[in-house]
C-alpha cells in the first residue's frame, strides 16, 4: 500500500514540475498586425477610399510613386518619389494592404 502511495505523490510532484515548465514558457508569438505585411524601403501606392487609405504593394521590383521610409507600433510613415513630401498614415486610417504578385 506504501508503494502505491509513493508512486502517486511522486507522479504528482511529476506533473506539478511539468505544469510549472509550460507555464514558464515565456510570452507567446506576438500576432501580426497590419503593418507587419510592409517592409521598410519598400515601393508602394496610395488611394484614397474616402475616410481611410488603402497600400498597395508589388512582389517585382516596380518603382510605385511612394515608398516606406518607417514602420511604427501604430503608423507608418512614407515618402514620395523626389523625397518632397513625407505622409505619417495612422494605423486607424489604413483600411487595407494589397500585395499584388504579378
Amino acid at each position: 500500500m506504501k508503494k502505491w502511495a509513493v508512486l502517486a505523490f511522486m507522479a504528482a510532484v511529476v506533473a506539478v514540475g511539468v505544469a510549472a515548465i509550460a507555464w514558464s514558457e515565456g510570452e507567446p508569438a506576438k500576432p501580426a498586425n497590419i503593418l507587419s505585411y510592409l517592409k521598410a524601403g519598400q515601393s508602394c501606392t496610395l488611394r484614397d477610399a474616402g475616410a481611410a487609405i488603402e497600400i498597395g504593394t508589388f512582389t517585382q521590383s516596380i518603382v510605385g510613386p511612394y515608398k516606406v521610409v518607417t514602420i511604427g507600433a501604430d503608423h507608418i510613415v512614407v515618402q514620395d518619389l523626389a523625397g518632397l513630401q513625407e505622409i505619417r498614415i495612422p494605423v486607424h486610417s489604413i483600411k487595407s494592404i494589397t500585395h499584388v504578385t504579378r
